[in-house]
């Protein structure tokens, strides 16, 4: 038995001491760094996070409010994650972005649930996009979200996953990322980055909570392509744009549920539609597939009145002055689609936002903007 035993632990002992090396190197990499040490990094400077084990996002938004305690906030899916401090000139540091990919009202509601009253901002903007309003919206798109934790065995799984992905697929050497894996760089500017896919690819979360793409996802030529392909599909009635002829009463509810709530812990809600590139909203108003669009602006805009709380239908990118070149695709607006959105909004709600915002500083940031990606400079390196 014994000779048994030694050519067991002579097979086993590489094996074991292999894992050990590579959960430790998932551990260097940050995608197990508790959510706390992440904030209190990111707000002692520049930090990216873009873990692959997203799922928990939800926890570290909300730990994020506590322990940063924001004036306002911006809340919504994926369309407001382009939402940066700089449109709060006057003071950027009372600003966070708890926007976040796939969210819909389901996480909204969830995330005003578990905030806590004394830590709640003063002011929240939200981003309410006009496809929850469908049907389908109920049966495609409920969210799963983790709360409460900032570590379980999924997050280690996915992350060791994605790490190993990341090791063996062909470009990591041409692109540098075994050398950015160990430094802890993101690949623009080489600045500080935490997470496989801040440190492999660039997308992660900045300090302000607004998400950084993919350098590589700023490209005129590839956006012009991507926004025709998503013309398509919407033309088509497939992909993530459900048609329905009736509002969902489902998801009217869940609206007037969530202000209720969130007005209940002391926010100011404002509200707005979140926008469609020009070309796709034309389809999404016009195409009788799509009926239930063309009464969901007011319908959000009737559950705030209700609740005495201002929303505006800016679902037209061309009403504040965007275009088509300035989406990502066809849902997705630019950093500089923001500006001019957000420039609008501070017009029509001055009382609560010049507090936060100059108007005529972002008119300047619009006028010498020569990207739509970074008005602010927020990727240009020193």
């Amino acid at each position: 038995m014994k000779p048994f035993f030694v050519r067991l632990a002579c097979f086993s002992t590489p094996l074991v001491f292999t894992a050990l090396a590579f959960v430790a190197l998932v551990y260097h990499v940050g995608e197990l760094t508790p959510h706390e040490e992440i904030i209190k990094r990111q707000m002692r400077g520049s930090l990216l996070y873009g873990p692959r084990s997203d799922g928990n996002n939800l926890h570290y938004k909300l730990l994020s409010i506590e322990m940063r305690r924001p004036e306002i906030i911006v809340l919504g899916s994926s369309r407001v994650v382009h939402m940066e401090s700089g449109l709060f000139n006057r003071n950027p540091q009372a600003f966070f972005n708890v926007g976040n990919i796939e969210w819909g009202l389901h996480t909204l509601q969830a995330f005003v649930d578990q905030l806590d009253p004394a830590h709640a901002p003063a002011v929240a903007i939200v981003g309410i996009d006009l496809d929850w309003f469908s049907q389908m919206f109920l049966t495609d798109w409920q969210t799963t979200y983790s709360t409460g934790v900032d570590f379980d065995v999924d997050r280690l799984w996915l992350a060791s996953t994605e790490t190993a992905r990341e090791l063996i697929r062909g470009e990591s050497i041409r692109d540098g990322v075994y050398r950015r894996l160990f430094s802890r760089v993101q690949p623009l500017c080489e600045d500080p980055a935490l997470g496989i896919f801040a440190i492999s690819r660039g997308i992660g979360f900045r300090s302000d909570g607004s998400l950084q793409r993919s350098p590589r996802s700023n490209d005129n030529d590839v956006n012009a392509e991507v926004r025709m392909a998503e013309l398509a599909r919407v033309q088509s009635g497939t992909d993530s744009y459900w048609t329905g002829q009736v509002l969902s009463p489902e998801v009217v509810s869940y609206l007037d549920r969530f202000l209720t709530t969130a007005t209940a812990k002391g926010m100011f809600v404002i509200g707005y539609a979140t926008p469609f590139n020009p070309e796709v909203y034309r389809v999404l108003s016009t195409d009788s597939r799509y009926e239930f669009f063309s009464q969901s602006a007011a319908a959000a805009a009737r559950i705030f009145a209700q609740h005495d709380l201002p929303f505006f239908d800016f679902s037209n990118a061309a009403d504040f002055g965007s275009s088509d070149t300035e989406f990502y695709d066809a849902m997705h607006p630019t950093a500089l689609a923001n500006v001019r959105l957000y420039s609008v909004l501070l017009d029509q709600v001055p009382d609560v936002l010049s507090a936060y915002s100059d108007g005529a500083l972002l008119r300047q940031v619009i006028a010498n903007s020569d990207t739509p990606y970074d008005p602010f400079g927020a990727i240009h390196c020193d």
